[in-house]
């Protein structure tokens, strides 16, 4: 192994080619720029690269090209004074498994890929942002041949003007922490992938899980999250957030806002939680949960609709995680009255159709005022086996 050191600003082909497991460490006031080829290009694994200066190509600029199932173990950090550009195909692109890329500078690539990773194998590879990634394709892009696991942990600024992260369909599992901002859509591809914004993040795009049981965990933006294929967990957290399921037993979970959740082809689970919640089941045996009391109020501006209820495909309004009688200690289930009015017992549901509209009210303390309704659209005629209490 040995470290080069660039002592001077030059421009060439390639400007800088390695021998097996040479290293490189780019000064802050150095620059390299190629044309027609790489700034910097090594073959193989082991290589560690470190930018504090600047490289720039009309190429792929900083291209490490090992056997993507062979290969192992490059490492790219650009430092804060770092700066790599690319008017090529992508600013960092690297063919090996378990690598790690570091940005604490500035990664731009204006028509191609910002970072572009192809890895097969059982390992994981890393990609860690505290500074800017920008693409005028994918800012973070997985090749569709990777199959090894990529964590990518963001808390700087990813924006791609196809997408922010893309994975090309490949079956690897993805996995990102998301507490900076990313602009751009964030395709999960085929694996069982985790999106976790929840803490903070700033995310403009739609979020499409694909392929393989997703879990997707939104913030405080309203944003489009699609599960795909699978059995997928969508969660939207603050914001007026679309979730759509897709195929699969999904459980969409809106947070707070005024969501519109969206079932899909199978026994789905969804759950409005604050605010004014238009749910569709889809077909199948869906299951609309409501947990607690402000889930869906009698006002309008706080009322769920549920707006595709069936009997023939098994839908049921689930209250049994409402505590029907505030009265008494424990979580006590409702009563079903049918259509007839409160009689004044605490923990009574009933169910009422006006101009062609169906609602059902709650009441807990007896008071024979409803606490609690949700919207059915249509004119249904409720029965007990309708609900779970």
């Amino acid at each position: 192994m040995a470290w080069l050191y660039p002592l001077t600003s030059s421009s060439a082909g390639i400007n800088l080619s390695l021998s097996s497991n040479d290293d490189v460490f780019v000064s802050s006031g150095i620059t390299l720029s190629a044309s027609g080829g790489a700034a910097i290009f090594g073959l193989g694994g082991g290589h560690s690269i470190i930018v504090a200066g600047s490289l720039a190509s009309d190429y792929l600029t900083l291209l490490l090209l090992g056997s993507a199932g062979v290969d192992s173990g490059n490492t790219v950090e650009v430092t804060a004074t770092g700066q790599v550009w690319s008017q090529g195909p992508a600013a960092i692109a690297i063919v090996s498994m378990a690598t790690a890329v570091t940005n604490d500078g500035y990664v731009r690539a204006d028509f191609g890929n910002g970072v572009s990773l192809n890895g097969m194998g059982a390992g994981i590879c890393h990609v860690t942002n505290a500074g800017k990634i920008l693409a005028g394709q994918n800012a973070v892009n997985r090749d569709a041949l990777s199959t090894e696991r990529l964590d990518l942990n963001n808390t700087g600024y990813i924006k791609g003007v196809l997408a922010a992260y893309q994975t090309n369909n490949a079956l690897a599992v993805d996995r990102i922490q998301n507490t900076g901002t990313m602009v751009g859509e964030i395709r999960l591809g085929r694996g069982d992938d985790l999106y976790n914004g929840v803490y903070g993040h700033h995310l403009t795009g739609v979020i499409d899980g694909g392929d393989g049981a997703d879990q997707i965990y939104d913030g405080a933006e309203g944003n489009s999250i699609a599960g795909g294929n699978g059995n997928d967990i969508l969660r939207g957290y603050g914001g007026n957030d679309l979730l759509s399921g897709g195929t699969g037993i999904d459980t969409l979970d809106g947070g707070t806002g005024n969501d519109v959740i969206q079932g899909g082809s199978e026994a789905d689970l969804l759950i409005g939680r604050l605010g004014a919640d238009d749910l569709y089941g889809g077909s199948g045996a869906d299951r609309f949960i409501f947990s607690q009391l402000s889930d869906s109020t009698v006002s309008a501006t706080g009322r769920d609709d549920i707006l595709d209820f069936s009997h023939l495909q098994g839908d049921r309004i689930d209250l049994s995680p409402l505590d029907a009688r505030l009265d008494l200690a424990g979580n006590q289930a409702f009563g079903f009255i049918g259509a007839q009015a409160f009689t004044g017992a605490a923990g009574q549901i009933r169910f009422q159709i006006a101009s062609g509209q169906t609602y059902v009210y709650g009441d807990v303390n007896g008071d024979k005022i409803a606490d609690f309704a949700v919207h059915v659209a249509g004119a249904v005629s409720l029965v007990a086996s309708d609900f779970i209490f």
